[in-house]
C-alpha cells in the first residue's frame, strides 16, 4: 500500500484495547486513527489525541478507510454499523447481540452499499469458524454443527466438576476473575450462544436464523449432585449448541446441557475453552478449539478481519442459495 490505512474504532473496552494493542505491537500498514469512547477523559492506555466521544468525527473523517466497532449497547452499535455502511466504510464488529438481532438488516445493507462487514470475533473468539465454512470448506455440505460456545459456564460447569463447588459458588469465582459479568444472565442463561448460533447459522446452512427461534435452557438449574451423578458415570455436563436439518428440510437450532460420553469430541472441552465440531458431507467431521473470549483472543480476531478487508476478502456466504457476491470497492 502507498500508506497506512487508518482505523476508526468505537468502543474502547476489553475488545478495543485488545486490538489496539495487538496492531501496536506489529509492523503492519495500519493504524488508529481515532477512537469513539464516551467519557473521553477517563485514563486510557492510548493517546488522548486519539479519543472523542463525538461519533461523527470518526464517521465524517475522509481520512478514516475501515470502522471497527466493539461496544457493548446494542442499539448505537447496529446505527455505527449502519452508517458505516451507508457511508462505504468496511466495517468490522465483535458486537454478537447486535449482528443477531439485525442480521437481515446487516445482510441488505451490505448488498445495497456494495460494503463489506466482517464478524469473526463475535462467534469463536480466536476460533477462525467463520473463515473456515466462508473460504476453506466453502464447497463442503455442512451436515450438523455442534458446539460449546461460552466460555463462562464452561468454566462454571468444570470447576463445579473439579472443585466440587455449588454452582452459586462456581459463579462467584467466575464473577471474581473476570470470565462472569456482574449481572451474568446472558452467559449462564444461554443467550450469548444463541446470538453466535445464528451467525453459524448463516455460514454454516445459508440461514438467517433469529436468537428467538433457538430452542434455549442455560445451566442455571444444574446442580451440584447432578454434576457428581453424571462424573460417576464417566460422563460430563456440558452446555452445547446444535445446528441440524431435520427429515424434512426444516434447520432445528438449540442451546442446552448435555451428559456427554468420553468418546465425545466436546468432552474434553475444559474451563473457559470454546470447541466447534463441524460434521462435513465430504470429509467427516472436524473439531476447531480456543479461547472463546478476552482481550487478545478476540483482539486478534477482529485485526484477522481487518488485514481480510484489506485484501478485498468479503464473506461470500456461500451456503445461501441465492446470493450475490459483495465487491469491496
Amino acid at each position: 500500500m502507498d500508506r497506512r490505512l487508518k482505523i476508526g474504532l468505537f468502543g474502547f473496552g476489553t475488545v478495543g484495547q485488545g486490538f489496539y494493542q495487538i496492531l501496536q505491537e506489529q509492523q503492519l500498514p495500519l493504524e488508529v486513527h481515532r477512537i469513539c469512547v464516551r467519557n473521553p477523559h477517563k485514563e486510557r492506555p492510548a493517546p488522548q489525541e486519539l479519543l472523542t466521544c463525538e461519533a461523527r468525527d470518526i464517521l465524517e473523517d475522509p481520512e478514516i478507510d475501515l470502522v471497527v466497532e466493539a461496544i457493548s449497547e446494542t442499539e448505537p452499535a447496529f446505527s455505527i454499523v449502519r452508517e458505516s455502511l451507508l457511508r462505504w466504510l468496511p466495517v468490522v464488529s465483535a458486537s454478537k447481540k447486535m449482528l443477531a438481532l439485525h442480521l437481515p438488516e446487516l445482510l441488505a445493507l451490505q448488498q445495497e452499499t456494495s460494503t463489506p462487514l466482517r464478524y469473526e470475533g463475535a462467534v469463536g473468539g480466536a476460533i477462525p469458524i467463520l473463515h473456515l465454512l466462508d473460504e476453506p470448506l466453502r464447497h463442503e455440505p455442512v451436515l450438523s454443527l455442534r458446539a460449546i460456545l461460552n466460555g463462562t459456564s464452561n468454566y462454571i460447569l468444570s470447576q463445579m466438576r473439579q472443585q466440587g463447588w455449588s454452582y452459586a459458588h462456581a459463579l462467584q469465582e467466575a464473577q471474581r476473575l473476570g470470565f462472569a459479568e456482574a449481572d451474568p444472565a446472558a452467559d449462564v442463561e444461554g443467550y450469548d450462544p444463541c446470538y453466535k448460533l445464528s451467525l453459524l447459522a448463516l455460514h454454516a446452512f445459508g440461514t438467517a436464523l433469529a436468537p428467538a427461534d433457538i430452542t434455549r435452557t442455560g445451566i442455571t438449574g444444574i446442580s451440584a449432585g447432578q454434576i457428581r451423578e453424571a462424573e460417576a458415570q464417566g460422563r460430563r455436563i456440558k452446555l452445547i449448541a446444535r445446528l441440524q436439518r431435520d427429515a424434512g428440510g426444516s434447520l432445528q437450532a438449540s442451546v442446552g446441557p448435555e451428559w456427554l460420553e468420553p468418546d465425545d469430541a466436546l468432552w474434553g472441552i475444559e474451563q473457559e475453552l470454546n470447541g466447534v465440531e463441524v460434521a462435513l458431507k465430504y470429509s467427516g467431521p472436524q473439531l476447531f478449539t480456543g479461547r472463546g473470549a478476552g482481550a487478545r483472543p478476540t483482539g486478534t480476531a477482529v485485526l484477522s478481519d481487518v488485514l481480510k478487508l484489506m485484501e478485498g476478502r468479503a464473506y461470500a456466504y456461500p451456503k445461501q442459495e441465492k446470493r450475490h457476491p459483495i465487491v469491496v470497492a
